[in-house]
């Protein structure tokens, strides 16, 4: 592993220790090494920093990663991170994936439009899943987990809505719950392609996200999902627009007394 702070390897490396998980972690720039974290990886996880401002440098611009997509804006690196993780990606095991966490933003910012164009195109992400507030402790960003592949099954691409799936553990942290619903309904959509019926899941084709800008939003496709088109008959909306007509005849007829008793009353106060 890489990370480019001192103390976070040195955790890392210690939390892996007691864990009897062997480990190589290494303070670097993982926008420019390439020795520990090259291509052929079946499982990538990794939390980047969120929203790194002027990040482009002949170094990082050189990198491998980018090529066959566009180069992130200066603005924000959070997709370089996300092509970073992505390369690193076995392109023969089929069941290879990338686990990236990130902030909110990378779902619907504008600076991210074409990053996201490029990898929904190619079909490289498999799942989005938005968690709820105050999962981390050091960060109050609304964050999302990213599923990346070089092998997607389906064109289509898994949406959830993780964000009300929290359980408290103080005022300033929770932690997920149902975890096991919704590993089952990942799993089964990943070797059937079958979706499980579930309101804060759906699934999204292609070129339903290239008609909404390929916003990544997963309340957005949720709502549209849940809420089916309701039809009446020309019959059944006469009748309820002559409803809502008396009913508001009524009302004014009894505003108009309410208004009279009040007058009154401020008469006898002069």
């Amino acid at each position: 592993g890489i990370d480019i702070k001192t103390h976070s390897t040195y955790l890392a490396e210690l939390s892996l220790g007691f864990s009897s998980v062997g480990s190589l972690i290494e303070v670097n720039d993982a926008l420019t090494e390439t020795a520990k974290l090259d291509i052929g990886h079946n499982l990538v996880v990794a939390n980047p920093p969120f929203n790194i401002k002027n990040w482009h440098t002949p170094e990082r611009l050189a990198a491998p990663w980018f090529d066959g997509f566009t180069v992130p804006p200066n603005s924000n690196a959070n997709y370089a991170f996300i092509l970073r993780c992505l390369y690193s990606v076995s392109p023969n095991d089929p069941h290879a994936r990338a686990f990236v966490i990130m902030s909110n933003g990378v779902l619907n910012s504008n600076d991210s439009k074409i990053s996201r164009k490029e990898l929904i195109d190619k079909g490289h992400i498999e799942a989005i899943i938005q968690l709820p507030a105050k999962l981390f402790q050091n960060t109050a960003i609304p964050t999302c987990l990213l599923i990346l592949t070089k092998h997607k099954p389906v064109d289509k691409v898994l949406m959830m809505d993780l964000s009300h799936a929290a359980t408290p553990i103080n005022r300033k942290q929770v932690a997920l719950k149902d975890m096991d619903i919704y590993i089952n309904i990942y799993h089964n959509w990943v070797q059937s392609g079958v979706l499980e019926t579930h309101d804060d899941v759906v699934a999204v084709s292609i070129p339903t996200l290239q008609e909404f800008n390929y916003y990544l939003n997963v309340g957005k496709y949720k709502a549209s999902h849940a809420c089916p088109t309701l039809t009446l008959n020309p019959i059944d909306i006469a009748e309820r627009i002559q409803s809502y007509i008396s009913t508001l005849k009524t009302l004014q007829v009894e505003s108009e007394r309410l208004n009279t008793i009040i007058l009154k009353q401020l008469e006898t106060i002069k």
